[in-house]
């Protein structure tokens, strides 16, 4: 899976590390697609689960923030709060 604006120069495999917090559902956000997996409401925030290709995603949406399974939806993440690791050694790149 490739997320825009976010480039690396190790070969391999990459493995992208971001925080619930760090995301947020935008309409036009470019970063990551998928379909609603699961959405659990807990009062103050609410767990928004997507489902990209074979992955899932955990995103702190806001705490109105409802949306049927299998809706197509957008998130953006905070690009200064992303983190990459190489796949096969565990070690941080970015």
């Amino acid at each position: 899976m490739n997320v825009r604006g976010i480039k690396s120069d190790a070969g391999g495999k990459i493995i992208l590390g971001v925080r619930p917090e760090d995301c947020h559902v935008a309409p036009d956000a470019e970063h990551l697609k998928g379909q609603v997996y699961g959405v659990e409401p807990t009062g103050d925030v609410t767990y928004l689960t997507l489902k990209a290709g074979d992955q899932l995603f955990e995103i702190k949406a806001d705490r109105e923030y409802r949306a049927a399974l299998d809706k197509a939806e957008a998130v953006a993440f905070d690009l200064g709060r992303v983190y990459l690791f190489d796949a096969d050694t565990g070690q941080r790149i970015r």
